[in-house]
């Protein structure tokens, strides 16, 4: 039994069901869902409508409205259904990845009287099904008593042997102790790997020298923040040539790479003239402690400028043959020029 009932606002204000009801009736089924969610089946109800109306303080008409409309489900016993089935089980059919599970019987069949609201108890069902299934991924040791300190931590204890001295089956319990214990999750050693942020900047200036020189540079700053989650960003990837390391030795080298790459862009070198009345890119560790600017250096995306020289080279040459055939053609002669090319 819970005391939240949980509203979706928008299937409220869309479902056609509801808005074919009065005012009046929403109201009284507001009340009716307060009752299903604090009884000890949540969504069910195995009462008899009047009594039902007697507890929502409404007319037994109102009830039988929603009923007709399909709003509540279920039937009296001894009477004829006015909406659904009880007599036989209520089924709920989960779907994941677009397909359909198994059925489950949330509801068994009977003959007693017996309302209920279908949406409330299949999401009931739903966040029953996800808290086990949690328990179930996941083990957690006993927590320690308040007070006792972060070092302190549930050790299992054997109180039973059987005879041949082997811990007997479900006989351990817990025992807190003064010695740290592994706990349940396994942390990454690369996501432990501690960030050399100085070594790093001096790595990356010696590269780029005309970059401004970060002067406070710690797990503190804004930008020892960013150095600190790229590192072990790479630190956690493939194994390539720039990411997956376990020692500060092999990062380094890794990020050696990485800054090597990027100096190859003329770009990021501020070799580029920039365009009229635009402002000289200038590189910074700032704005290369960044996952969108260290995918594009990997990617090369800076380094458009490397195959310009091979583009402009190619239309030359298709250029200069288109020259000489026309040439041929016409019987005379072909001067040309770095930008241009002349048939007299």
């Amino acid at each position: 039994m819970s005391n939240c009932l949980s509203l979706n606002t928008k299937d409220w204000l869309t479902n056609l069901e509801l808005r074919m009801c009065s005012a009046q009736e929403r109201g009284v089924w507001l009340d009716v869902l307060c009752l299903m969610q604090q009884a000890s089946e949540t969504g069910i109800l195995r009462w008899p409508l009047s009594q039902i109306a007697q507890a929502a303080g409404c007319e037994i008409e109102t009830l039988r409205s929603l009923a007709r409309k399909g709003v509540l489900k279920g039937q009296d016993a001894g009477e004829e259904q006015v909406h659904g089935r009880t007599d036989l089980p209520f089924v709920f059919r989960p779907m994941h990845a677009r397909k359909r599970g198994d059925e489950v019987v949330l509801i068994e069949g009977c003959e007693q009287s017996l309302w209920f609201c279908d949406w409330l108890v299949t999401t009931h069902h739903k966040r029953r099904s996800a808290s086990a299934v949690a328990k179930v991924k996941g083990h957690t040791p006993p927590k320690p008593a308040l007070g006792m300190g972060t070092n302190v931590a549930a050790a299992p204890v054997v109180t039973a042997k059987d005879e041949g001295g082997n811990a007997a089956p479900g006989s351990e319990c817990f025992e807190l102790t003064g010695e740290a214990q592994p706990s349940g999750k396994r942390v990454s050693a690369r996501k432990q790997l501690e960030c050399p942020y100085r070594e790093l900047a001096d790595a990356f200036l010696a590269r780029f020298p005309h970059a401004p020189r970060p002067r406070v540079l710690d797990s503190t700053t804004r930008l020892g923040k960013a150095m600190m989650t790229m590192w072990r960003r790479q630190a956690e990837g493939q194994g390539t040539e720039f990411s997956g390391y376990e020692t500060k030795d092999q990062g380094m080298a890794k990020w050696c790479a990485i800054f090597d790459l990027a100096k190859k862009s003329k770009f990021l070198r501020g070799d580029v003239k920039p365009r009229q009345g635009d402002e000289a890119f200038r590189i910074s560790l700032d704005w290369f402690m960044t996952s969108k600017s260290i995918e594009r250096v990997l990617n090369g995306y800076y380094h458009r400028d490397e195959g310009s020289n091979s583009i402009a080279s190619g239309v030359q040459e298709s250029a200069a043959r288109v020259a000489e055939m026309m040439t041929r053609r016409a019987g005379g002669q072909v001067s040309q020029e770095p930008d241009q090319v002349t048939i007299f």
